[in-house]
């Protein structure tokens, strides 16, 4: 298993590029399906409804009684990201045990706007509401705890056990330089001013193509978000497919 992050990328890879060969997908992914675009329930504007028993009244908000029973989560895009290349690696696997949190949310079909997945609920209930980092998700769902907030820095924290997969054995070891270590989970990469366009749309297809999940993070002055692709096409312009 190899989870990819790649982190901080560059705003031009959206941009015209050069022509390329035709889509490339992860597996089981196409145009169509097979991907996960999971959203943060503060994402949707649900505007209003008539007033349920007198249209006199002024209109209600048209969001479900469910959405209120969610925690806030306006600041975890990195669990909404996780979320999506857990759940397409979660279809791959043959040995899923039955108390895994797994597919669609019990909220997902009241508010199929935000498809929510049952792993990123789990993530949003365990996790405190603020800026952290996909590694650290990918960790807490198959080994379980946190990682040293130094080499992945997270505001976020957790006190809830995780470790879904730990079986597999894909530990991440300590770090001894304060910074991120080779391991068998995840590896990233990141995006510098001297990229070029080309450049990033390459390390991009490399890791489709490599058939890793990946992630990106992109921002700048502290400020950032994280949005996960899973194909890539140039034809006369560069297209990443993204859930966000």
């Amino acid at each position: 298993m190899t989870l990819r992050s790649l982190s901080p990328a560059l705003a031009a890879l959206l941009l015209p590029g050069a022509l390329h060969a035709a889509p490339v997908f992860l597996e089981n992914v196409s145009e169509s399906g097979g991907w996960y675009d999971c959203n943060k329930k503060t994402k949707w504007t649900w505007g209003t409804k008539p007033h349920p028993t007198n249209p006199l009244n002024p209109p209600v908000s048209a969001r479900p009684n469910e959405w209120l029973y969610l925690p806030y989560d306006q600041n975890i895009c990195w669990a909404a990201a996780a979320s999506n290349v857990l759940q397409w690696w979660q279809d791959t696997r043959s040995d899923l045990k039955s108390t895994t949190p797994n597919g669609k949310s019990a909220t997902y079909d009241v508010m199929p706007q935000v498809a929510q997945l049952a792993i990123y609920q789990t993530i949003s209930t365990n996790w405190t509401n603020s800026g952290g980092s996909v590694e650290q998700a990918y960790n807490w769902w198959i080994n379980g705890g946190m990682l040293d907030t130094t080499a992945y820095p997270s505001l976020s924290t957790t006190t809830a056990s995780g470790g879904y997969w730990k079986e597999l054995g894909l530990t991440v070891p300590q770090s001894s330089s304060g910074g991120a270590v080779d391991n068998p989970l995840f590896s990233a990469y990141s995006f510098w001013d001297g990229d070029t366009r080309s450049g990033v749309y390459q390390k991009l297809t490399n890791s489709i193509n490599n058939n890793w999940g990946t992630t990106l993070t992109v921002g700048e002055e502290g400020r950032g978000h994280t949005p996960s692709p899973c194909g890539a096409t140039t034809r006369t312009k560069t297209t990443i497919w993204l859930s966000t």
